[in-house]
């Protein structure tokens, strides 16, 4: 459930969570999950619902660690993190998305997502 619900994963090129994918894949009649685990560099943390057609996500990130954050239906999507426009925030990372998901690299730390699921 946490690898595929949460979507905690570690990054198959760095295997050992020094870098980790979180890629939530909502459906079916969940409108929320949430998952813990403890990697060697510390907790990983994955918490997602859905309210009002919004999409929230709450992210940790253990130190010395990076993640890849897949924002699942959220391509056309204007994105907040912690309040802010993703769009004029340096410390995230634009990565190349696919037709349907917005695609961050993250450092540590915790992150806030919010955005209008998109179809």
């Amino acid at each position: 459930m946490y690898k595929t619900v949460a979507g905690i994963r570690s990054d198959i090129e760095n295997p050992g969570y020094k870098k980790m994918v979180i890629a939530p894949q909502p459906g079916g009649n969940f409108t929320q999950a949430s998952a813990k685990f403890e990697s060697l560099y510390g907790q990983v943390q994955s918490g997602w619902k859905i309210e009002s057609g919004k999409f929230i996500l709450d992210v940790t990130v253990p130190p010395n660690t990076t993640a890849i954050v897949i924002l699942p239906s959220s391509a056309n999507a204007k994105i907040t993190e912690s309040g802010k426009d993703t769009d004029q925030l340096t410390y995230l990372k634009k990565r190349p998305e696919n037709s349907k998901n917005k695609v961050f690299e993250v450092g540590s730390g915790k992150y806030h997502f919010e955005y209008t699921l998109t179809k």
